[in-house]
């Protein structure tokens, strides 16, 4: 590919989940655009192999329906890390659950509401 974008990704064992949900979040078309590169590790003498890193690689161009979704599903892990914090407060402390409450609201105000990206060609 020329002018080509190269986006290395690597979350240990939820890489391949993360892959995934990217590719589940793109149109047809634009995945069809998208190459996948893995390197996997070996987790353990009788397990499958992991996901340890993936290279996304496509015409740059394609960097502004890719990155936005990452984005998105960054802040989407954010928020549910928020929310079980809240829940875990529950069950340790109570009094702890408003403030945190009021946290994860405010950090959920900066999330963008999902919709698939359909690039303009």
């Amino acid at each position: 590919m020329s002018d080509e974008a190269r986006l290395e990704i690597s979350l240990g064992p939820d890489t391949e989940q993360f892959i995934n949900e990217i590719f589940r979040a793109l149109d047809d078309e634009t995945v069809d655009q998208v190459e996948l590169d893995k390197a996997n590790e070996a987790d353990g003498v009788a397990r499958e192999p992991v996901t340890a890193t993936a290279v996304l690689i496509f015409a740059a161009p394609l960097l502004y329906a890719i990155v936005p979704v990452i984005d998105r599903l960054l802040e989407h892990g954010r928020q549910r890390h928020h929310m079980h914090l809240i829940y875990q407060a529950a069950q340790d402390n109570p009094a702890a659950v408003e403030p945190l409450t009021r946290l994860a609201e405010k950090h959920a105000d900066v999330s963008i509401g999902f919709q698939p990206i359909r690039v303009k060609r």
